[in-house]
This record gives C-alpha cells, sequence and structure tokens, in this order.
C-alpha cells in the first residue's frame, strides 16, 4: 500500500486476516527504494539493512512467508480517492468515506501512478444499486460506539462486507473491468 496520485507516499506490507466480524490488519513501513526485497526469493536477508524492530520484523516475516507460501503474485493494482476522519475525543475511532474505486491489471510488482490506466471498478451492479456508491468503513478498537451505532440506525445504513480489492480482482478475472457507461469520469471530483 502506498499513498498519493503519485505513489510518492510511504510504502506499507500489510496482512489482513478476518476473525469473525473482526478485521485485524498487521503492516510495517519500508523504503519506498527498496520495498520488493520482500517478495524476492532469498530477499528477505537484504531486509535486514532496514533495521526493523522486532515487533515489525515479524509483521514482515508473515508477509515474505504468505507471498512465498502461497506463491503470490501481482494481479491488480487498485486506487480510490479516501476522505479519512479521526476522533477528537477518541482517536482509536476512525472513519473512511472511499469512492471513485478504480482498478488496473499489472503482472509486476510496481506501484503504479497513471490515473489515466485505472478504469473504474465500481459499476451499480458492484453495489447492487442504481449508482456507484461510496464505501464508509468505520474502524474502532473495542466497542462500537453506542452514539455511531444510533447515528447509522436513523440514516439506515446497512452494514456489509465490501473489499475493494476483491471486487477488482473479479472484474480483472471475468474481464469486465471497463469504462463506465454513464457520463461521469473515472475519477470523481469532490
Amino acid at each position: 500500500r502506498t499513498y498519493g496520485m503519485a505513489c510518492d507516499g510511504p510504502v506499507f506490507l500489510e496482512v489482513k486476516r478476518r476473525f469473525g466480524d473482526a478485521q485485524i490488519k498487521s503492516r510495517v513501513q519500508v523504503p519506498a527504494e527498496s520495498w520488493r526485497w520482500a517478495v524476492e526469493p532469498g530477499g528477505l536477508e537484504k531486509c535486514r539493512a532496514w533495521g526493523l524492530s522486532p515487533k515489525k520484523w515479524k509483521v514482515l516475516q508473515d508477509f515474505s512467508a504468505l507471498v512465498a507460501g502461497w506463491n503470490l503474485e501481482p494481479v491488480v493494482c487498485v486506487r480510490y480517492d479516501r476522505v479519512p476522519l479521526v476522533g477528537r475525543v477518541d482517536p482509536e475511532l476512525r472513519v473512511t468515506f472511499d469512492r471513485g474505486i478504480r482498478a488496473f491489471s499489472c503482472h509486476d510488482y510496481l506501484l503504479h501512478a497513471e490515473d489515466a490506466d485505472y478504469q473504474p471498478a465500481d459499476f451499480p451492479l458492484t453495489f447492487d444499486a442504481p449508482d456507484p456508491m461510496l464505501v464508509l468503513e468505520v474502524k474502532f478498537d473495542g466497542q462500537f460506539p453506542v452514539w455511531l451505532r444510533d447515528l447509522t440506525t436513523r440514516f439506515e445504513l446497512r452494514r456489509a462486507a465490501f473489499a475493494k480489492y476483491c471486487v477488482s480482482l473479479r472484474q480483472v478475472q471475468d474481464g469486465s473491468l471497463r469504462q463506465r457507461s454513464d457520463t461521469r469520469a473515472a475519477r470523481w471530483e469532490g
């Protein structure tokens, strides 16, 4: 994962796991110029030069073991426009709004920056709705805040599992990654 339209933000290697309703993400920030070491055969030894703490080293080992053990390779890059909010009283509460989900079919270890190469992946059928929708994510440690539960109930927001990567991957695999048929541009202006 990286950030910014030019893919010039920090680079993170991430592992996400689901346990029932909870999703746990482990990640480690690595040097942008040498992040590929973590996915190269025998590259883990080169990664020692990064000087990671024991906890971060464990995340890196886990990431590299999954890539090697499952023989994982790049298939799709996903991009979206995000508005992140962090709680003032409770900084562990994070709310994000993601829209303009788009994907790029790739088969190389690269952080692809050319936005024009990405195609929309948020077709109305993706959401089972008449128009593309935004993805609202609520992230918290511990319990879901009661006031936020009341707010989501009031606005009749429905909880649903939605993985931007998996939606994009399915569209790449079945060849349905294409331009929208409506008049909206691939990148929504906000």
